[in-house]
């Protein structure tokens, strides 16, 4: 049995590795390949197989399930060819924004007291609107990663606002806040969004995010392998660890700060985990095999959903990914050889 490895990198990784390894002893031969190395022609795919520890080049037929990366669907012609002649574990099919997302969800009752309020900020008087009513708002890109870009405004009178970035905070004018916004966020070309801020804070005043990470098992049913909390240690906006911050068993971080609150919150937690990830494969109409649900808790302890993130990190469980993911092939492939 075979299975294809669609990724960006023209070396395979050491997760890629440990997938093959851990493939291999289940019965299954991974086949790393690129986009460049489908050969449509002839449908064959000019790929790498591991054989004693090294990568050997091999020439195969397209394999019958593909977990593809999601950083590989820019590439359209080549995922829909693949989409006719194999089980891809990403397709592409539907993908939303995070606007669109947000819109989707606000028109469910079950999901939209998680949502915060946003909009598209193509002008300076949208985010006017938003300080008037909130006090204070993110801005930040459409299509951010790890927290870069994103500011925080909080509007402290009628000329003076405090405007927040990574570490770094001061005061602006009313003047001075218009001018950084067509300098900073209007001149880089990208589709930013103005939120209502959530103060989702440690008591120490450390923004914190809940990663509720979600795999497909044996069965083709979902479940949370890990979930962990993201604190932005020494941070003013966001929990981003790239940025200076650390991470914590969300067990061992609630049982801290929220004591006989935990079950409850992490309940909740798994609970919507499991909701969002039916709500989506529903919306987009196909399986999908991973996802990364970011969730911001206020004060009260409300939750609010930050970010669903189609391609989620796994340099925290990597063992549980690839145990499972193998698990999640072995399911794959034994839907197709009933038809």
């Amino acid at each position: 049995m075979e299975v294809g490895l669609l990724r960006l990198f023209k070396q395979p990784t050491f997760m890629s590795k440990f997938i093959s390894l851990v493939a291999k002893a289940k019965g299954i031969d991974i086949i790393y390949f690129q986009v460049g190395d489908i050969d449509q022609e002839n449908h064959k795919i000019n790929g790498k197989i591991l054989i004693d520890n090294e990568w050997v080049n091999i020439t195969t037929n397209i394999p019958k399930v593909i977990d593809v990366s999601a950083f590989s669907l820019k590439h359209k012609e080549e995922i829909a060819y693949l989409n006719k002649r194999s089980v891809l574990t990403e397709n592409g099919k539907k993908r939303m924004t995070k606007a669109t997302l947000q819109k989707r969800l606000l028109e469910d009752d079950h999901f939209k007291k998680y949502i915060i309020p946003s909009q598209d900020c193509s002008s300076f008087s949208v985010v006017e609107e938003y300080l008037n009513l909130y006090n204070t708002v993110i801005i930040k890109p459409v299509s951010g990663q790890k927290g870069q870009g994103i500011y925080k405004v909080n509007k402290q009178n009628e000329n003076q606002y405090e405007l927040s970035y990574q570490q770094s905070k001061k005061i602006v004018s009313l003047k001075e806040l218009n001018e950084f916004f067509n300098q900073d966020i209007i001149s880089t070309g990208k589709k930013h969004l103005v939120q209502k801020f959530i103060s989702s804070t440690t008591p120490d005043g450390s923004p914190f995010d809940i990663r509720v990470h979600l795999e497909k098992n044996n069965k083709g049913e979902w479940t949370i392998p890990k979930m962990f909390v993201r604190i932005g240690l020494g941070q003013k906006v966001t929990s981003n660890i790239s940025q200076g911050g650390g991470s914590s068993d969300a067990n061992i971080f609630f049982q801290t700060y929220y004591k006989e609150l935990t079950d409850d919150i992490l309940g909740q937690l798994e609970q919507l985990g499991y909701d969002i990830a039916a709500k989506i494969e529903k919306l987009r109409s196909t399986e999908l095999m991973t996802m990364g649900l970011d969730v911001g808790m206020d004060t009260n302890g409300d939750l609010y959903i930050f970010e669903v993130n189609s391609a989620p990190g796994t340099t925290r469980l990597r063992s549980d990914v690839v145990l499972l993911r193998t698990d999640y092939y072995k399911y794959l492939l034994s839907k197709q050889d009933q038809f």
